[in-house]
């Protein structure tokens, strides 16, 4: 088995962005001070791959590259390897199931509670 590197499912919307704004937050693309900083950090210490789990992979990855390269984040951008798969919407399908669907079938599971 291969040394593969962590994978972050990145989601935007009330994670890495605030609307109506934080007093933190960049009034051109919503994106905090802190989250921005969050994520530089955790790449940064975890060498980890991106799968983006947020809406704005359904049309608006190219929006997402533009307020990536505006905060310097271009490191981001490299890092990103997919986007979780977009399941039928009559299923109800979750953020989870998503996400638990783009991970290959033999990888062990483990849950976070925030």
């Amino acid at each position: 088995m291969t040394n593969q590197p962590p994978v972050l499912f990145l989601d935007i919307d009330e994670v890495m962005s605030v609307f109506p704004s934080a007093a933190d937050s960049c009034p051109k693309t919503g994106l905090t001070a802190r989250a921005i900083s969050g994520l530089q950090e955790i790449i940064a210490s975890t060498g980890c791959d991106i799968v983006v789990s947020s809406t704005w992979r359904e049309d608006n990855m190219d929006a997402l590259n533009q307020v990536l390269g505006f905060h310097g984040l271009g490191v981001v951008r490299a890092r990103i390897i997919g986007v979780t798969p977009f399941l039928d919407p009559a299923d109800n399908p979750t953020r989870e199931d998503e996400i638990d669907y783009w991970l290959p079938p033999a990888l062990p599971r483990c849950v976070s509670n925030g």
